[in-house]
C-alpha cells in the first residue's frame, strides 16, 4: 500500500490519479463528512456521509482510523485496506498505520506555501477556505516538527507526473 501525505494542494490527489491511470494502483476510497466539491463523485473521490452516520460507523468499529480536519471527519474502513492501492492521509492517520502490522510505503509532499495557494486558487477554492487551510497547514505539516520516517518529496518545482513516477519507482524498489 502507498500512503500519500502532505498539506492542502501539495499534489496528493493528482499524484494518486496518475498512479491509478499509469500504474493501475487503486485508490482506497475513504469516508468524509465534508461537502462534495465540483467534479467530485460519491464513491469515487470519497464516500460522502453525514456527521451522524460517520459517528455511528465509528462507534460500531467500522473504521481502521479516523481524524478530524477543518470541522469535518475523515475515516478509512477496515475492509478497504489492501496491497497495490494508495491512500491519502494526514500525519495523525499515518501514525495509526506506522504502529500497525500493515505493510506500506509512505510519501510526504513538501510543497512551497505560495505554490499551494496558487493551486487552490486554480481549483476554485474559496478565498476564506484557502486562508484557513494554509494557516492550519503551517503548524500541522511543518517539515521540521513532524514524526515521519518515509520518503519526503519536494513537489514544488517538478511536475505532478514526475512526482507520481518517483513514488511508484520507490514503492516498487526500482
Amino acid at each position: 500500500m502507498i500512503i500519500l501525505i502532505g498539506p492542502s494542494a501539495s499534489g496528493k490527489t493528482a499524484v494518486g490519479r496518475i498512479l491509478e491511470k499509469k500504474y493501475n494502483i487503486k485508490k482506497v476510497v475513504t469516508y468524509t463528512t465534508r461537502n462534495m466539491r465540483e467534479n467530485e463523485i460519491d464513491g469515487i473521490d470519497y464516500h460522502f456521509i453525514s456527521k451522524e452516520e460517520f459517528l455511528e460507523k465509528k462507534n460500531n468499529n467500522f473504521f481502521f482510523e479516523t481524524m478530524a480536519y477543518a470541522n469535518n471527519y475523515y475515516g478509512t474502513s477496515i475492509e478497504s485496506l489492501n496491497c497495490d492501492s494508495y491512500l491519502i492521509l494526514d500525519l495523525n492517520g499515518y501514525k495509526n498505520y506506522k504502529n500497525s502490522s500493515i505493510k506500506f510505503s509512505a510519501f510526504f509532499f513538501n510543497t512551497d506555501k505560495k505554490e499551494r495557494e496558487r493551486r487552490m486558487i486554480l481549483r476554485g477554492d474559496l478565498k476564506e477556505s484557502i486562508a484557513q487551510r494554509l494557516s492550519l497547514d503551517d503548524s500541522k505539516f511543518d517539515i521540521n516538527n513532524i514524526d515521519f520516517d518515509g520518503e519526503i518529496i519536494d513537489s514544488t518545482n517538478i511536475s505532478i507526473e514526475e512526482v507520481a513516477d518517483i513514488v511508484y519507482k520507490k514503492y516498487k524498489g526500482l
